[in-house]
């Protein structure tokens, strides 16, 4: 189902956003997570706006922790090769790049698979977290094949 045109660009601001925070964010692992998590919650809150769903901010800040907890093993490997890179001096540029595209492609793929589940009424917690972490793993199992093949769809 094609998304809302208002959705969509809420989607993409807040997965360039999460790009620029993995600047920073590439010389320290997971430094940049719990502001990653922020802007989930922010974007799936912001979904459900859009969609004139009713998800209140305490369901939201549920769902943006499950999501920072249960996303990190997806991207633990990366940002730990990523901070290596950095510290060297070799890969900084190279750091800078994957993490931010790490952060952004990420928060895409979570955000637009969990706005696909809002506007069908589906607002429970479970059904949101488990979609947007499907998504998520979706796009990496395309970036780094193999990895996440195993890896139910939504």
């Amino acid at each position: 189902m094609a998304l809302p045109f208002n959705i969509k660009a809420s989607i993409i601001k807040h997965s360039l956003t999460a790009a620029a925070v993995g600047v920073p964010g590439a010389f320290a692992a997971h430094a940049d997570v719990p502001i990653l998590i922020g802007i989930w919650g922010k974007m799936i809150y912001s979904t459900a706006q859009h969609a004139n769903k009713d998800l209140s901010k305490d369901t939201v800040a549920r769902i943006a922790a499950s999501l920072g907890m249960a996303a990190g093993t997806f991207v633990s490997t990366g940002k730990i090769a990523n901070t290596y890179f950095a510290a060297t001096g070799v890969g900084t540029p190279l750091a800078i790049l994957f993490n931010s595209s790490l952060n952004g492609i990420s928060t895409y793929a979570i955000g637009n698979a969990a706005a696909n589940v809002i506007i069908k009424d589906k607002l429970e917690p479970e059904d949101i977290v488990k979609a947007a972490l499907g998504g998520l793993a979706a796009a990496l199992g395309n970036i780094f094949p193999g990895g996440t093949s195993d890896t139910p769809k939504p």
